[in-house]
């Protein structure tokens, strides 16, 4: 099935997986759909602690509780006083 969403992928040990897939089948939902619910819980929450995340285009996104203002640029993220996190 075709979609429009991004893909995610994370490093995690088998034990994780299997372990995931039977909270995720517990919950009624793919590994993935549960995963992206996660991930929304955790974006909502940081917006609730820090403010709301105003992405500006797809290339720029900035917090404006701090002001940080991020680059994504080749697996890496540009922060505003140009220190770079590798990704």
């Amino acid at each position: 099935m075709a979609t429009t969403k991004k893909r995610i992928a994370a490093y995690v040990t088998e034990e994780t997986v299997k372990k995931f897939k039977i909270v995720s089948a517990t919950k009624n939902k793919s590994m993935s759909e549960y995963a992206e619910m996660l991930i929304q819980k955790a974006v909502e929450e940081y917006e609730q602690n820090y403010g709301i995340i105003k992405i500006e285009n797809q290339e720029n996104a900035t917090t404006p509780k701090n002001n940080i203002e991020t680059l994504i640029n080749s697996g890496n993220v540009i922060v505003g006083d140009n220190s770079t996190i590798n990704m």
